[in-house]
């Protein structure tokens, strides 16, 4: 089953995605959103284990955001992300982007 890289841990309730996965933080701390250098540190240690069939869930600080779907085109060549939108979740796919 595929697993759900949530961009950044936050209080929200994630029941919604559970029937694309799991769900694990890509990280969890907060950032100063100019330390680009420390946050892409951090987005490849929380990618390391994801597949190709996985899914990244948008969240938090844009540029945290841009850095996890670069890093995971970088090592699939594809994007799977889920975006809210009215109430619940929707899948994205973008394929050959390698």
């Amino acid at each position: 089953m595929p697993r759900v890289y949530v961009v950044s841990k936050a209080s929200y309730d994630f029941s919604l995605i559970n029937k694309w996965g799991p769900h694990t933080f890509v990280v969890n701390k907060r950032y100063n959103p100019t330390n680009i250098k420390a946050m892409m540190t951090d987005v490849e240690e929380g990618l390391k284990d994801s597949k190709p069939d996985d899914y990244v869930l948008l969240n938090g600080l844009p540029v945290l955001q841009s850095l996890v779907c670069i890093t995971f085109v970088r090592m699939h060549g594809k994007l799977n992300v889920l975006i809210f939108n009215n109430g619940e979740y929707m899948e994205r796919r973008l394929d050959g982007l390698a």
